[in-house]
């Protein structure tokens, strides 16, 4: 991988939402708020283009243990008729648990004019984890913006982080994940199994970075 250039890096947001904060959180994410005090730092450099991703749930969503008449696990629960994973209900359209952290969502406001939101999972019948499910609304950003390296962050590791870092990565992009910048529902045990595969898989265009090496490349 090349150096990377701030003009043409996105910096790319994954549902950093109440839900999936502590200690309310409806799918509150172990040390999930760890990472934001590394949010607010990181939206202080020069980007290029600021996504952030929001889970936006109608409540009969397929992916409510309560839709199909369960209670919610964690690991989650199976369902043996469309195989997706069930979960408390989460992010639902409308609610305070669907927003984002409101520090965030102030620091946000601040640089409105270089920050796109992308909403997934409204379909109540589809499970969407990555950013890049979203009808297509998140490629045409990054293309219209002549965008080809991400720097990824957010919650959770093991879901839509990942989902959303190799939809990027099987598209073209270039993808630097932030370490201290996420959190999974497993633990750091997953997420380093994660990050390990994901160099194995994707050798030329994924790196694991920390926060000063972030820093750097905007000096």
């Amino acid at each position: 991988m090349q150096k990377l250039n701030p003009e043409i890096t996105a910096l790319v947001l994954v549902d950093i939402q109440n839900d999936f904060l502590p200690p309310s959180g409806s799918l509150a994410i172990p040390n999930g708020d760890a990472i934001l005090p590394v949010v607010h730092q990181v939206l202080e450099l020069d980007w290029a283009l600021i996504i952030a991703s929001q889970d936006y749930h109608p409540p009969d969503h397929i992916s409510f243990a309560s839709n199909h008449q369960q209670e919610a696990e964690c690991p989650p629960k199976i369902d043996p008729n469309s195989g997706i994973a069930l979960w408390p209900d989460h992010c639902v359209q409308g609610t305070i648990g669907c927003e984002i952290e409101n520090g965030i969502k102030k620091l946000l406001s601040q640089r409105d004019q270089l920050v796109q939101f992308v909403k997934k999972g409204q379909d109540p019948q589809k499970e969407e984890y990555s950013a890049f499910d979203s009808s297509g609304t998140m490629d045409k950003l990054l293309k219209s913006r002549n965008i080809s390296t991400l720097v990824c962050m957010g919650l959770a590791a093991d879901y839509c982080l990942v989902a959303t870092a190799r939809s990027a990565l099987t598209s073209g992009y270039e993808v630097y994940w932030l370490s201290s910048g996420t959190q999974a529902v497993g633990g750091q045990e997953v997420q380093c199994k994660i990050e390990a595969e994901l160099i194995n898989e994707f050798p030329e265009s994924y790196k694991v970075i920390n926060l000063e090496e972030l820093q750097s490349y905007f000096q």
